[in-house]
């Protein structure tokens, strides 16, 4: 499955489970704020933003191919860290066969977040 497609998926359940104020770095939907580091400067924006029960959801899509490069290393530290400081839930999206490799990975890094699975 596509990065692209994994990305819809998400926004799909999403929007039948509740959540709200859905942002999505995809056509159609407002983009999703930068994060950035303070100290650095260095930003990434999250595939998609939403809430739910008033709680904020920062979620990062990965492919099979994707999930361990260091580029998803650097933005999953970020995110993990900036959820962590203002209370909300990270999320790293992977296919089902990737689940490990993504909990590895954020272990590797020392991030804390929730795995989701697609397919």
């Amino acid at each position: 499955m596509s990065h692209d497609s994994m990305v819809s998926t998400l926004v799909r359940h999403l929007s039948a489970n509740k959540f709200t104020t859905i942002k999505a770095d995809m056509a159609d939907f407002e983009k999703p704020s930068s994060l950035s580091w303070k100290a650095t400067g260095e930003s990434f924006i999250p595939d998609v933003t939403a809430f739910l029960n008033q709680r904020g959801y920062i979620f990062e899509v990965e492919t099979e191919e994707s999930v361990s490069i260091q580029h998803t290393k650097d933005q999953c530290k970020l995110f993990s860290t900036y959820a962590q400081e203002h209370g909300s839930t990270f999320c790293v999206v992977v296919p089902k066969v990737s689940e490990t490799s993504a909990r590895d990975m954020l272990k590797s890094i020392g991030a804390i977040g929730d795995i989701w699975t697609i397919g």
